[in-house]
């Protein structure tokens, strides 16, 4: 998984791209992955979600159910996300201006 940090400090770091064959970068891509802002996991939720309405994916693991306060978030599980990144990676549809944080 590349990263790389500009002279002016924004680090990007190439996660859709990452090689899921060792632990590491399995590992890795987790830590990442559940540390974004809800915008961006969403938007790559969203596409997967769209794979699997399109039967191009399928679901092995529980959907994850996140409480904040009385609102219940349905997350896709992150094995689900990394088994399927390469197609996920075609169906995404990011809006870069909406997620400068």
């Amino acid at each position: 998984m590349k990263q790389t940090l500009s002279r002016s400090g924004k680090l990007s770091i190439d996660l859709l791209n990452a090689n899921m064959d060792s632990k590491q970068e399995r590992d890795k891509f987790t830590y990442f992955y559940l540390a974004l802002d809800y915008d961006v996991r969403k938007c790559i939720e969203n596409a997967f979600y769209k794979a699997l309405s399109q039967r191009l994916v399928e679901r092995k693991q529980s959907v994850i159910i996140q409480k904040n306060g009385s609102v219940n978030y349905i997350r896709v599980h992150v094995n689900d996300i990394m088994d399927n990144l390469t197609i996920i990676k075609h169906l995404i549809e990011p809006h870069e201006d909406d997620y400068d944080t």
